[in-house]
């Protein structure tokens, strides 16, 4: 039996519809006032000072490595089952990616995997959500991740 895996099947609202509708029509498809409501408005839900939007995800984790201090000769645990904008975010670093199996029926990084790839020299653990797996997931990663 094949598994089938919907990773491209987005799902959009009427109301999205409709604002995504109303900014195409203005003909300012960039730095609108619209842009820095949703940054204050995203800032706010996750609880921080600032927000800022980019063109893509491939940028926002571009600029998420560099934040987290990845440099040249590290190695960043990774899943190996993500879009290819999660590795080249760790190349663009001229750091080097070490993939983790993905746990069977979670799709997510597998701990005991994991486990095996944590070396000294692998400080760096590049979590990615691709089913917006639960905070409680993302900390037992973490626990999986602390070398014993």
């Amino acid at each position: 039996m094949a598994i089938k895996i919907p990773v491209a099947r987005p799902t959009v609202s009427r109301q999205e519809v409709r604002t995504i509708s109303a900014v195409i029509r203005s003909g300012m498809l960039a730095q609108r006032s619209i842009v820095e409501e949703f940054e204050h408005k995203f800032a706010d839900y996750v609880g921080v000072k600032e927000a800022i939007a980019l063109c893509n995800g491939t940028a926002a984790l571009d600029i998420a490595l560099k934040a987290a201090g990845i440099s040249a000769g590290d190695e960043v645990v990774t899943t190996a089952f993500s879009f290819i904008a999660s590795a080249n975010a760790i190349l663009y670093q001229k750091a080097t990616p070490v993939f983790v199996d993905m746990k069977r029926g979670t799709f997510n990084i597998d701990p005991h995997d994991l486990r095996e790839k944590i070396l000294k020299k692998r400080r760096k653990l590049f979590s990615v959500s691709i089913f917006l797996d639960s905070r409680s997931k993302s900390r037992k990663l973490k626990k999986s991740a602390r070398r014993e």
